[in-house]
């Protein structure tokens, strides 16, 4: 099942009725983003909406896998709570790869951004990494995620909610 998405990228766009608030809540969605990677000891420059996206810049990276995993794990709450505004989330993303939500969804990025051949050595190193953590995902009861099961969306891979 496919939410609309709601996403709008000039102040001069014209609004549809009920998206009146549609910057500030991006903001907002921004500074939640941030504040949840603070907690996991990711450090967090500044947040803000920029051009209809949620952007949070991170000081100094992603040092190692746990703030990777928590990273990955941050966007797909946010995105599984506003799953509405799941474009204008991922696409400020600073790590696209690890903000997919699902494996599946972490596909389709690559085949998207990349296409078929990587040549770079940075971006394999990349893509291995984030199809890591949805290898070492948990399920909600925080066993070893088995069966397809995908924690951030609460249901099996492939299976519509």
């Amino acid at each position: 099942m496919s939410v609309e998405q709601i996403r709008y990228s000039h102040y001069r766009q014209k609004l549809e009725p009920g998206h009146e608030d549609y910057w500030e809540v991006i903001d907002l969605l921004a500074s939640n983003i941030g504040t949840r990677l603070e907690s996991h000891g990711i450090r967090v420059s500044q947040t803000k909406e920029k051009y209809g996206r949620a952007v949070v810049y991170l000081q100094g990276g992603l040092r190692n896998a746990d703030q990777r995993r928590a990273y990955h794990e941050v966007y797909a709450q946010v995105i599984e709570e506003h799953p509405q505004y799941r474009s204008a989330i991922l696409s400020g993303a600073d790590w696209p790869l690890l903000a997919q939500p699902t494996a599946e969804d972490l596909e389709r990025c690559i085949k998207a951004v990349y296409g078929e051949a990587t040549a770079s050595p940075h971006i394999e190193k990349d893509i291995r990494q984030a199809r890591a953590i949805h290898k070492k995902k948990r399920n909600v009861h925080g066993q070893a995620r088995t069966d397809g099961e995908d924690p951030a969306r609460g249901v099996r891979c492939g299976e519509e909610p």
